[in-house]
């Protein structure tokens, strides 16, 4: 089963106008792949603006760098959820000439996620005038409901290749990488050495279950996203 179909409605929207179908497919593929360059070429501007920051702690830095390495095999993980190619196949056959546009628009996107997060890494969130109280209650209410649909979409998708135990073991295994990228996204925003884990107040202020609740629920709604296109 092929899921690359519903990005052929996206290119319109993420490519210029000027790219119509009266373009050649090279043009098309040529287009996405400079978007996509354009895109990796900040993230990796910004990943080292941030490494080399001298406002972020060696700590934070160590962690960051773990959550990169897991995003990457993520990035591969999800794209192969969409575009599944066994050795010795040829993508282009399984897919046609717009595959390298396809995934490239994929690419770039989830690009523009992580470069997002990583901006948001560098700002302040301002919880000023808040009740640290109220703000954890519902931030947690929040995150309960956000784990919810992520586990009804990803429910969703499962039952969805329950004919095709190839693409469910695919699934699976995306799954499971976002959900180890997730985790060292979380570690390098907010580090906490072991005897720390008890305590996390005490070293980020009251705001600390807030703004963790808050940066996962970004994380699982990027993730949904995906999921629900999928689906489609």
């Amino acid at each position: 089963m092929k899921l690359h179909l519903p990005f052929l409605a996206c290119i319109l929207f993420i490519l210029p106008l000027q790219t119509s179908s009266a373009q050649s497919q090279h043009q098309l593929n040529k287009a996405a792949s400079l978007a996509y360059e354009k895109a990796d070429t900040k993230l990796n501007r910004l990943y080292k603006q941030t490494m080399a920051s001298k406002d972020v702690d060696p700590e934070s830095k160590k962690n960051l760098r773990l959550a990169q390495r897991s995003w990457l095999p993520f990035i591969e993980a999800q794209i192969g959820t969409h575009y599944p190619v066994k050795k010795g196949e040829n993508p282009r056959e399984l897919y046609g000439s717009i595959y390298p546009t396809e995934v490239a628009m994929m690419k770039t996107e989830l690009v523009k996620a992580r470069v997002k997060q990583l901006e948001e890494f560098l700002g302040v969130d301002d919880q000023a005038g808040s009740s640290p109280k109220n703000a954890k209650k519902e931030a947690l209410k929040n995150l309960k409901v956000a784990r919810a649909d992520l586990k009804v979409a990803y429910d969703q998708l499962i039952k969805f290749h329950d004919e095709d135990p190839g693409m469910e073991q695919v699934t699976r295994q995306a799954q499971e990488a976002w959900e180890k990228y997730k985790t060292a996204q979380l570690i390098s925003q907010f580090p906490l050495r072991e005897e720390e884990e008890k305590m996390p107040e005490a070293i980020y202020g009251p705001t600390y279950y807030p703004d963790h609740a808050k940066a996962e629920i970004k994380l699982i709604r990027q993730r949904i996203a995906v999921l629900v296109v999928a689906l489609q």
